[in-house]
């Protein structure tokens, strides 16, 4: 390589490092993208639920096929196992002449009652493929509405996905965001008096010890109902009303928050369910009623059966109540969906309607008339904020399968902030203690050594800035491994070379000789190494990936610094024969 070429490519490619650096900052931006350690944020491994995929996919299910697919999912949860795979070979090894396809025919899929076990689990696979895509496509749209700066949003493994959201502090707000499903749903309530038995029934039954058989109530049955009347109990004996409190019409009652789960666990019980009227199920209110401090959720009995689905739903946008100017998210339907809501409204005047999603009830008014135009809203939102997310998650689309959140690390600003810190002197003690034994032992080679270095880092920022790379604690600890790394090929050149001195022979010879002896010693450790950062790249995520970018551009940076510009300025240097250069 010539002289003034070696010259012009070290102007070229400082110039176009300084150009990725600088001009960003023109425009009061950051030439760097910072990672989540570095700036705080979220992040959070999403997977996608093939159990309920599976089940949905199923045209037809009997007892025997929600046992063995709970068997798989209860399997899959322990282990690192395919649920479709655990399914499938569940189904053979109990009846080696079972034919999936009874469950799965599907003429539009190609799904025949011929079809074999293998076609089925090859379709179902199809299937989670098209799934675990589409999540991944309706996640990035709920983040992009959502408002984040820069995500990362990538597929991990076959079943997960990784997002992380730099910036992001209410951690509440993101995994609602993210897991639910938006399947919004349009139910009946449940009739009054058919609750008010049940009620009686339930209550009666766990104060009995949850053993008993159910007592008669034919004759509160035939009693005035739709008042809201507590049933006389002692609280004390019954473990249901400890923590529940009934309340009548279409509400099973009230709980507050930590108890939810507890009394949602004993109305699953299969003796709680039969005494519930037929096709009706029970569902939390997603916004606590009462007093500040003493709220309590609904426990609303709403009819299984869906009258409309979201899909009709063309548009949700964010209003406010024009009387109480609370916010609330306005729906708009195609044709279709507003027939269907028309007719639904008019033939249920004063009844009550459940907007669900998720299985979580957000709305249920009353039908006051009779809803031409296809248009509605959900009331009932905590707060604009919680409004906006509505809409956002509707707006996206229904994921095709549940996503459950399985990990979620959060860094705070002022974490971010310490690691920036600790980064950069980092950065500077290791470039000060590496400048100083470079110059002390190795004099004017290493002061040469040193001024390579500093284009090194330049030119490798000015690398991560052009390929808008985002900057981690590990990116930083690549820089410094760089540095270490530059500093050590040219370490190897100027032994090389005193050794060939030692040899007698001139100094440009000696030069020349030291340069070809020390490259291939050098071009070893750094290919070896970039191969181990590809690995790492190609199997990492977040941080990991961030270390292996900034170690691949440091290793091309060190080749270039260590081979081109230390020979390009010794060779400037002792060019006129008059001077050479010391190496210690």
């Amino acid at each position: 390589m010539k002289g003034g070429f070696k010259l012009y490519a070290t102007l070229g490619f400082l110039l176009i490092a300084l150009f990725y650096l600088i001009y960003p900052v023109t425009k009061n931006e950051r030439p760097l993208n910072l990672g989540l350690d570095l700036q705080g944020g979220m992040q959070v491994t999403l997977e996608v639920g093939l159990e309920a995929l599976v089940r949905d996919l199923a045209t037809d299910r009997d007892e025997q096929f929600d046992k063995v697919l709970r068997a798989a999912g209860a399997n899959a949860k322990t282990s690192d196992v395919d649920v479709i795979a655990t399914f499938v070979q569940e189904f053979e090894k109990r009846d080696a002449n079972v034919r999936l396809s009874r469950y799965f025919r599907n003429t539009d899929e190609g799904i025949t009652r011929k079809s074999t076990n293998a076609e089925i689990q090859t379709y179902l696979n199809t299937q989670a493929d098209k799934a675990m895509d589409a999540a991944i496509k309706i996640v990035r749209d709920r983040v992009d509405r959502f408002g984040v700066a820069e995500p990362s949003i990538v597929k991990q493994g076959t079943r997960r996905i990784s997002v992380e959201l730099p910036g992001v502090a209410n951690a509440d707000r993101v995994r609602k965001l993210l897991r639910g499903t938006a399947q919004l749903q349009f139910h009946l309530m449940a009739d009054q008096n058919e609750v008010a038995t049940s009620l009686e029934k339930i209550v009666a039954f766990f104060r009995d010890g949850g053993k008993a058989t159910p007592a008669d109530t034919s004759k509160a049955a035939k009693a005035d109902t739709t008042k809201k009347e507590t049933p006389k109990t002692d609280n004390t004996k019954n473990p249901l009303l400890a923590i529940f409190t009934p309340v009548g019409g279409t509400t099973f009652g009230v709980a507050a928050q930590k108890d939810t789960a507890k009394v949602a666990a004993m109305f699953r019980r299969p003796e709680v369910r039969a005494m519930m009227p037929a096709g009706v199920v029970p569902m939390w209110a997603v916004q606590p009623s009462g007093e500040p401090g003493k709220e309590v959720y609904n426990y609303l009995a709403v009819r299984s059966k869906v009258e409309l689905k979201g899909d009709y739903i063309t548009n949700a946008d964010t209003q406010f109540d024009q009387f109480t100017n609370a916010p609330e998210v306005s729906l708009t339907m195609d044709s279709e969906g507003a027939g269907i809501w028309s007719r639904l409204t008019g033939a249920n005047v004063g009844k009550q309607v459940a907007i669900t999603m998720d299985n979580v009830v957000y709305s249920y008014p009353v039908i006051n008339e009779k809803i031409p135009g296809g248009r509605t809203s959900i009331n009932g939102m905590g707060n604009v904020e919680e409004a906006k997310d509505l809409v956002t998650v509707l707006q996206s689309g229904s994921l095709p399968a549940p996503v459950t959140i399985v990990q979620e690390r959060t860094v705070g600003p002022s974490l971010g902030a310490a690691s920036i810190e600790a980064g950069k002197w980092s950065v500077i003690i290791s470039f000060i203690v590496i400048g100083l034994f470079m110059m002390f032992y190795y004099r004017l080679g290493g002061v040469f050594a040193v001024i390579a270095l500093i284009l090194n880092v330049l030119f490798l920022f000015g690398i991560l800035a052009s390929f808008s790379a985002t900057l981690t604690l590990p990116g930083i600890a690549g820089i410094v491994l760089t540095m270490g790394m530059a500093v050590d090929a040219n370490v190897l050149v100027f032994e090389r070379i005193r050794e060939e001195l030692d040899h007698g022979k001139n100094y440009k010879l000696a030069v020349h000789d030291g340069y070809a002896k020390a490259l291939s010693a050098i071009l070893d450790s750094n290919i070896t190494t970039f191969l181990s950062a590809a690995i790492l790249y190609s199997f990492g995520i977040g941080p990991i990936k961030g270390f292996a970018v900034t170690l691949m551009a440091g290793i091309a940076t060190t080749l270039f610094t260590s081979l081109v510009v230390t020979r390009m300025f010794i060779e400037w240097y002792s060019g006129d024969g008059k001077r050479t250069v010391s190496y210690g």
